[in-house]
């Protein structure tokens, strides 16, 4: 066996892991920190540290595998256990004993560790030799699978089809029990329950749930040989199970079905611990029960295991109700003997035909009471408002499409209403049965154990449970399949067939089909960033580090408070809505650019921001639109930010605070003008013509432009796979940057330097995505200065008045001058005090019209914000003065401003 402590490694990482900040003992480790209810009450044993668990088991139940917890300790099998020329199979080893259980004194020269080579990459695998001149192999860390966009490997031209594998030196005997497994690993499984627990079985593969192997049983007919049928309990291992025991049964041979509880395979329940003689038993009525040929046979295999008076089951899609006499049990027992019943799924020679005559007798006619089958899925809860339903498959008699519906608790309150919820929710649907079946039904779907998925408004991260949840775009060919994806401890994650990610201990999904992603479906190249450079310049490169920053909003807004915003501004023909169409097909939208605030009203807005979390929101031209105003926007940087709140429904005065927790971007033809707080919180780039070559551009452009998102969402992918590097490598940046750039120009505004720092920090990690070699160490220092003077320039604007400003004061003074018709007084300053301007802005516009000034006609809605802030003539405050233009003492309502900076603040 190859040694290694892994209980150690993990009990090490629970210890340091601050999340949970555990208390030793000396057996175990308590008050952990619980993620689902924050209670101190997580606890593990040291000896046996395979799980955690919270001491809550009825108000929280929280409980997660280590593995699940610290994935790094269960992989990465090539670093921690590498080959050696003296232990050329260390790794292949290693891997097969942590990762699959096996015992290598059993499996001892039934392989041999390989390497699959493709597009450069060269990826450790477990080398099996099928027969001369085949073989499989299976790659070994999930990096490799993910690049090779394969687990498995088989040498060219190997026609499988009613062959198997066997282990060297395989041979059957009379009267031998046969396992025929889909795959090799769990043929293996069978050879170690041989010396678990006693067992006696031989065991071969047939490569998968269509393939049988022929061969070998035409070669052993006659042998009295039980050939024991184990493929997988799903869709895949059932399809052709019928097929494979008609030829079995048609050579005179016996044969028996042995399936799996679940969707595990044998060599998932074996590492699990679940085997033993009463599993394998248990196998066996499974096997019979998937092969009962209508719903009485069915119905005697479910009554052997469970002899109720009453049976409610499923059958051809439909529900069915038997009735049997009470004497029924004691009657076929006094028949075939007390505790008999079993004996008719173990023993493959048993009279099944008198048993089920006599089943028959008791039992009558069965009754249809529904032609569809509801076969209960999960419950769906509402993150926010807690809201629930009941999710099940409806699969019909009538040969409908399945369709999937969500039902309400008043839905399932009584045999009519259930029916009726049927036939409002499918085609032909009804229950006809009574309250006892009801009952029955409801006892079957919810005292074993329900799983409540965890349903989101939104698309992107939940920080309550650290997964992402996407939905993906409909596949127009298979329009039932399962679509949506995620990712959780940097792992891809693909929704099951009932249409949910499971994320460890969690289930979630997200239910904002408003925005809908592709799903990549190429291998990863990174060779399209030079170009991508050369038609955005470094502007690209920046936006594109801000863009990845965004994927990780949340998670740097707990940790440092904040994230900015960025504004990409740009004259006609730069390629700013290009850039940010690219932008978008990196993470799988295609075809979009942004929305505007004039297509829709402020309710409208605040939806459309909350729509995605650690996402990108951009809000197009927002300088067209006069209710739109740049000043609300200041909350949005921070942890937390509130778009909206809205009353609960029956909750009293609870509300929903809608926040946001994504990245916003301002994408418009002006910059934006705003007071010290709103500039401070962005990072601006502004894109230019200047670097169009005549002739060269063009062709660079179209090319850049042919690339679609299924070609760019790659990116995504590698992005949030590795979210732990990511963000490692971001503190690292962040911490170096920050202290940097505040060293640059100590008298800068704090924000403005951390912004900067933040976004060039994310320029570092998006080497990790391309590689240094497209995106080189020089590269990422001339970036990094690049971002450096765009804080200069920010701090610049901050410390100066904007155009506009300028532009008023101008105005102001030019007809502010005293003239012949006004006697020597000022035509615009109302203010009797010398150190005070008081402008009254009605009058200010009428005189510009009369001077045909007509600069500021359209932009005194910028401009009032502005002059809040300016710097020339400080903003004192709106209000009444005693005015001596209009003198007698009467006032007039104006805009009052310092006349002189250095003067102290008065009372106008």
């Amino acid at each position: 066996m190859f040694h290694f402590d892994r209980d150690a490694e993990i009990v090490d990482a629970l210890r340091n892991d601050h999340s949970f900040s555990f208390k030793e003992t000396s057996k175990v480790l308590r008050y952990g920190r619980c993620p689902e209810c924050n209670r101190k009450s997580v606890w593990v044993k040291i000896e046996k540290p395979g799980r955690v668990f919270c001491d809550h088991t009825d108000s929280c139940g929280y409980t997660e595998t280590t593995r699940s917890l610290y994935p790094d300790l269960y992989e990465n099998y090539v670093e921690r256990f590498p080959a050696t020329v003296d232990d050329p199979n260390a790794t292949a080893r290693a891997y097969l004993e942590e990762a699959r259980g096996f015992n290598s004194g059993i499996i001892a020269g039934w392989y041999s560790q390989g390497c699959f080579q493709s597009n450069g990459l060269m990826a450790p695998t477990v080398y099996i030799k099928l027969w001369e001149g085949a073989f499989e192999e299976r790659l070994i860390d999930k990096n490799h699978i993910a690049q090779a966009k394969r687990k498995n490997n088989y040498s060219r031209n190997t026609p499988k089809e009613d062959r198997h594998w066997q282990p060297p030196g395989f041979t059957l005997e009379e009267g031998d029990i046969c396992v025929i497994t889909e795959g090799i690993f769990n043929a293996w499984v069978f050879y170690h329950l041989n010396q678990d627990i006693q067992t006696n079985y031989k065991a071969v593969a047939a490569f998968g749930g269509s393939n049988l192997a022929r061969n070998l049983i035409k070669e052993n007919v006659g042998r009295d040989i039980v050939w024991v049928l184990a493929y997988d309990n799903d869709n895949g291992g059932l399809k052709h199970l019928s097929d494979h025991i008609k030829f079995i049964e048609d050579l005179g041979e016996t044969v028996q079905v042995m399936l799996c509880r679940g969707k595990k395979d044998w060599n998932e329940e074996y590492v699990d611990g679940n085997l033993d003689r009463k599993y394998l038993n248990e196998s066996l009525w499974r096997g019979c029960l998937s092969q009962a040929k209508d719903e009485k046979e069915k119905a005697f295999w479910l009554w052997l295991r469970n002899p109720l008076p009453r049976l409610v089951i499923d059958h051809g899609n439909a529900l069915w109700r038997f009735k049997l006499s009470d004497k029924a049990l004691s009657d076929f027992e006094e028949t075939f003997g007390e505790d008999s019943r079993s004996h008719f799924w173990t023993e493959p020679d048993a009279e099944l035909s008198s048993a089920m005559k006599v089943f028959a007798g008791y039992s009558g006619q069965p009754v249809q009471i529904s032609p569809v089958y509801p076969e209960f899925l999960y419950t769906e809860e509402d993150s926010v408002t807690r809201d629930r339903w009941y999710v099940f498959r409806i699969t019909f008699k009538n040969r409908s499409q399945p369709r999937i519906i969500s039902l309400t608790a008043g839905d399932l309150k009584s045999p009519g209403a259930f029916s009726e919820a049927l036939k409002d929710n499918t085609p032909g649907g009804r229950f006809n049965g009574d309250a006892n079946d009801m009952e029955i039904l409801e006892k079957r779907w919810f005292d074993y154990g329900i799983n409540i998925v965890r349903t989101l408004s939104f698309i992107g991260y939940d920080k309550d449970t650290g997964v992402y949840a996407f939905v993906g775009e409909d596949n127009p060919n298979n329009p039932n399949a399962p679509k949506d994806f995620g990712f959780y401890n940097s792992s891809m994650l693909k929704s099951n067939q009932m249409g949910y990610l499971q994320a460890g201990n969690h289930s979630i999904k997200s239910n904002a089909n408003d925005i809908k992603l592709t799903r990549s479906n190429k291998q990863w190249t990174p060779d399209w960033l030079p170009l991508f450079h050369r038609v955005f310049t470094d502007k690209g490169i920046v936006a594109m580090a801000w863009w990845l920053g965004t994927l990780f909003a949340e998670q740097v807004r707990k940790e440092f408070k904040s994230w900015p915003f960025l504004e990409v501004t740009g004259e006609a023909g730069a390629g700013k809505s290009a850039m940010l169409n690219i932008l978008w097909r990196l993470v799988g939208r295609e075809n979009y650019e942004g929305d505007s605030p004039q297509r829709g009203s402020n309710v409208g807005s605040a939806r459309g921001m909350a729509q995605a979390s650690n996402f990108p929101f951009v809000l197009l031209e927002g300088d067209a639109d006069s209710k739109f105003n740049v000043e609300e926007l200041k909350p949005l940087t921070d942890y937390g930010g509130i778009l909206r709140r809205t009353g609960l429904k029956k909750r009293g005065t609870d509300t929903d605070v809608i926040t946001f927790k994504g990245g916003l971007c301002i994408s418009q033809n002006n910059m934006v003008n705003g007071s010290e707080a709103i500039m401070s919180r962005i990072v601006h780039l502004h894109c230019t013509r200047d670097h169009h070559i005549p002739g060269e551009s063009d062709i660079w452009f179209r090319k850049m432009m042919n690339l679609r998102a299924e070609d760019l969402c790659g990116w995504r992918d590698l992005a949030l796979e590795n979210e732990g590097r990511i963000l490692a490598r971001f503190r690292k940046e962040f911490a170096r940057l920050e202290i940097e750039f505040k060293r640059r120009n100590s008298k800068m505004m704090i924000r403005i330097a951390e912004f900067h720092a933040m976004t060039a920090a994310f320029i570092h990690c998006l080497q990790i995505i391309f590689s240094p070699k497209y995106l080189t160490n020089v590269m990422c220092q001339h970036l990094e200065e690049y971002v450096w003077e765009r804080a200069q320039d920010r701090e610049k604007r901050r410390r100066t008045d904007d155009p506009l400003v300028e532009q008023f004061w101008e105005y102001f003074e030019h007809m502010n001058r005293p003239g012949s018709d006004s006697f020597g007084r000022d035509r615009l300053n109302h203010s009797i005090k010398p150190e005070y301007i008081a402008i009254k802005m009605t009058e200010f516009e009428a005189m510009c019209k009369q001077h045909n000034l007509n600069g500021l006609s359209t932009r005194m809605r910028d401009l009032k914000p502005l002059l809040k802030n300016n710097q020339r003539h400080p903003f004192v405050k709106i209000g009444n003065v005693k005015s001596k233009i209009l003198g007698n003492g009467e006032t007039a309502y104006c805009w009052i401003f310092e006349k002189d900076p250095r003067d102290k603040k008065k009372q106008a």
